[in-house]
């Protein structure tokens, strides 16, 4: 018995024919100014984990922000990613974890991952696939003439690197960064 199904399109799914899982346009490396105070943290997280003051530092520092100011789906993806690295730094990253979240990273990071249709919850897309920038100005081009025209494909992962991390190690970096080469080179 053979059935015949139409095949699902995968753009309905957030899913490029030309780049799979990561999307057709860079990740934004930041938001825009008013976000300033999440992003300021961010960069930091490393320094602020090694001191353990990354509590004191989001309590003291960020205030509750409205994601209405939120107006692309870039803005929205990189608000995810960021808010998810503040919110598992700040769960873990002191030496007694918290159960609790302060309400200026909670809120926005439940009404960004509704948007998205996301867990509020460390995720592949926030860790890695929205996390990723280029090194040099020359990735765009290779994004948009596609991986069949790279003829070496580690010139890809050779020039691109995370935007956040908790720690700030190449190890780090890596684990996120071979999860966005496959998802680019291989076919």
């Amino acid at each position: 018995m053979s059935y015949d199904y139409p095949l699902p399109n995968p753009q309905d799914y957030d899913v490029s024919l030309k780049t799979g899982f990561l999307p057709e346009d860079l990740p934004l490396a930041e938001l825009p100014e008013y976000f300033k105070p999440w992003e300021k943290i961010a960069k930091v997280i490393p320094a602020l984990l090694l001191t353990h003051r990354v509590r004191s530092a989001i309590d003291k520092q960020v205030p509750l922000l409205s994601t209405a100011n939120l107006k692309t789906e870039a803005e929205y993806r990189r608000a995810y990613s960021v808010l998810g690295f503040l919110a598992h730094a700040y769960i873990w990253g002191v030496s007694e974890p918290t159960n609790k979240l302060p309400e200026s990273i909670a809120k926005p990071w439940i009404e960004v991952s509704d948007h998205l249709r996301l867990p509020p919850i460390g995720t592949y897309a926030g860790l890695c696939l929205w996390n990723y920038q280029p090194i040099f100005g020359d990735l765009h081009e290779l994004l948009e003439n596609g991986h069949e025209n790279i003829s070496d494909p580690s010139e890809f992962l050779d020039n691109i690197q995370t935007i956040t991390t908790y720690t700030g190690s190449l190890d780090e970096s890596w684990f996120y960064l071979v999860s966005v080469y496959f998802e680019y080179i291989v076919d």
